[in-house]
């Protein structure tokens, strides 16, 4: 990371470690994070993150180049407690010549002895033949899987595979087409999935989410092992048909339409750069408390823009960082001098003191700079950006 105190617009230095995949395994125990990292997986290698500990995060993490190597990418099987994995791209397909399962490399899985309860948030996930997120081992244990605004296309097998009744679904897009990310020969392809598979657990929830079929005839299946899978469909919207096998019940809302919304869910990142280019920010529970100390904003706006940009910047004092695509509110700060970051079809905004030292960004994103927004926010209630 830069420690400059300026910047001009061709001198960005990314925020994110290069990783070349050479066959490793990373392994990620209790209470570890592992975050801003750029997976370089052009060199026909493997790389397998592996989560062992619960209380664990991955975030900010892309996977550039199409893949080559064996199995899951990131593997899950974790005791009790919560894992998070948070804008993560892996968007640029796999291809089975390098894997030993007949299905070919996937995405993400959760173990059958897994325990932890893990979250999948704005995670993009393209052209793996094995699965995008293989979670439906929840029908059995004590785990459960929630997918928060998360985009797959053309995974093989399916997109999001869950069953347990805690499972969740929610503002998450999923559909197959004609794209080819290095296509292989043989049965299992990455066009041939279903956006949604539900296997033989208890009732899994779908709500604000959108799927379509495309070579592969249905755009959610429920029932798996000759028994039957339950779905509540609340909201959104799906093209294609609904395959309940083994006597499933799929109880489809009022809510659903039949014209999807197939765009990439807000603050979702497009490339592996993007991914892990973004701010790196942490909770803190005194952010509340230090607020009058924070009353100015800065917002980095790329909402409709067709590419990222990259920014930087130095304030006087630490920031309070705002979730992506949010309004001015929330409790995370970023420590530490300048601030990179990475903007795609979203928002960044900051909370600053003093005055903006430094300023550089690359790209058709817009930037304003708002005073005093939290004494406007207390007399005027929320302030969007």
């Amino acid at each position: 990371m830069a420690t400059s105190s300026s910047q001009n617009s061709n001198s960005i230095d990314p925020f994110y470690e290069t990783i070349r995949a050479s066959g490793q395994v990373i392994t990620l125990d209790r209470d570890e994070t592992f975050e801003n990292k750029l997976i370089d997986v052009s060199t026909g290698e493997s790389v397998s993150l592996h989560v062992t500990g619960a209380n664990s995060v991955i975030r900010n993490v892309g996977f550039t180049g199409l893949y080559h190597g064996d199995e899951f990418v990131i593997s899950i099987d974790a005791g009790t407690g919560d894992v998070l994995v948070e804008n993560v791209y892996m968007g640029d397909g796999a291809t089975r010549d390098g894997g030993r399962s007949v299905h070919g490399p996937g995405a993400a899985v959760m173990h059958r002895s897994n325990q932890a309860d893990v979250t999948f948030r704005r995670c993009n996930v393209q052209g793996f033949p094995n699965n995008g997120f293989h979670c439906s081992h929840t029908a059995t244990g004590p785990s459960s899987v929630h997918f928060d605004s998360c985009f797959g296309k053309n995974n093989g097998v399916a997109t999001f595979r869950c069953a347990g009744g805690d499972d969740l679904v929610e503002n998450c897009v999923a559909y197959t087409d004609e794209t080819e990310y290095g296509h292989d020969d043989g049965p299992y392809v990455e066009t041939n999935g279903r956006p949604v598979w539900v296997w033989n657990g208890d009732t899994v929830t779908i709500r604000d989410s959108y799927f379509a079929d495309g070579p592969y005839p249905h755009a959610l299946v429920a029932g798996a092992n000759d028994a039957a899978g339950r779905v509540s469909f609340e909201s959104g919207g799906y093209r294609g048909s609904i395959q309940r096998t083994c006597g499933s019940v799929v109880d489809v809302g009022a809510d659903v339409s039949d014209d999807p919304d197939l765009s990439i869910p807000d603050g979702v990142p497009t490339t592996a750069e993007a991914a892990a280019s973004r701010v790196s920010i942490q909770s803190a529970g005194e952010a509340n408390s230090d607020g009058d100390r924070f009353p100015h904003a800065i917002v980095f706006d790329g909402s409709g823009t067709d590419d990222p940009s990259s920014y930087s910047f130095e304030a006087t004092a630490s920031r309070e960082a705002i979730r992506h695509d949010a309004p001015i509110s929330g409790a995370d700060v970023v420590r530490g001098q300048p601030v990179h970051g990475v903007v795609d079809d979203a928002r960044d905004a900051y909370w600053f003191a003093g005055s903006i030292d430094a300023l550089s960004i690359r790209g058709d994103a817009t930037v304003s700079v708002q005073f005093d927004v939290r004494e406007r926010t207390e007399r005027n209630g929320s302030c969007p950006l």
